[in-house]
């Protein structure tokens, strides 16, 4: 049974960690990422060592500790993702507020720094 739960959390483990890989937008998701697989190498290093037979209590820790693990990362996907959509929608925002400005930005900066050089000259 155990290896069962082994061969299920390493598949789990290193699905997860390709998904955060590859569709992640920040940094910081992509560090989470590399703690599940850093459990995918444990568990492959471990791989059926430990018998649920002859330890119920520590499997049932690890499993949820895995549990965890993986909540953890799905929680950081979403969270990238609403970040990420925030950031988009900004974006737009000052797009549009500078889209609908009475002088566009480029020439309110060349007349401060025309300005500038009259003053100094």
């Amino acid at each position: 049974m155990s290896m069962v739960i082994s061969i299920v959390s390493i598949t789990a483990f290193v699905m997860m960690t390709g998904y955060m890989m590859i569709k992640a937008h920040f940094a910081a998701t992509r560090r989470v990422a590399g703690i599940a697989l850093l459990m995918a190498v444990g568990e492959v290093a471990l791989f059926g060592l430990l018998s649920g037979v002859t330890n119920p209590a520590v499997m049932l820790l690890l499993v949820a500790a895995r549990a965890a693990v993986l909540i953890a990362c799905a929680v950081a996907m979403k969270n990238d993702r609403e970040e990420f959509k925030a950031r988009v929608r900004l974006r737009n925002r000052f797009r549009a507020d500078m889209f609908n400005t009475m002088e566009p930005l480029r020439l309110v900066r060349r007349q401060r720094a025309a300005a500038h050089i009259d003053i100094a000259a």
